[in-house]
């Protein structure tokens, strides 16, 4: 890749420049601002809950996760042999 890189002429650099710079022009074309989006993860806080609602989960690692089957608790505890996981359910209970 650095080989590469070293073989792009300026014209080369331009020539990108000059796409980026109108594929960016598109979509901001097309943006539509009249509405608002808010994300809010609440994982940490959920995890926190948890913490509070059993002091010995604060040296640990805890992971929470919905509804999709990576979110389960399943991946978590393969991918951290320490972690405790919980399901939302759990943690809203």
């Amino acid at each position: 890749m650095h080989e590469r890189l070293r073989r792009l002429s300026s014209a080369d650099l331009r020539a990108a420049q000059a796409t980026t710079e109108r594929r960016i022009a598109q979509l901001e074309a097309g943006r539509d601002l009249s509405r608002t989006w808010l994300v809010v993860d609440m994982d940490a806080f959920f995890a926190s809950v948890e913490e509070r609602d059993q002091p010995s989960l604060r040296l640990l690692p805890v992971a929470v996760g919905g509804c999709v089957p990576a979110g389960r608790g399943e991946s978590g505890p393969r991918l951290c042999t320490r972690c405790t996981s919980l399901t939302l359910s759990a943690a809203w209970a």
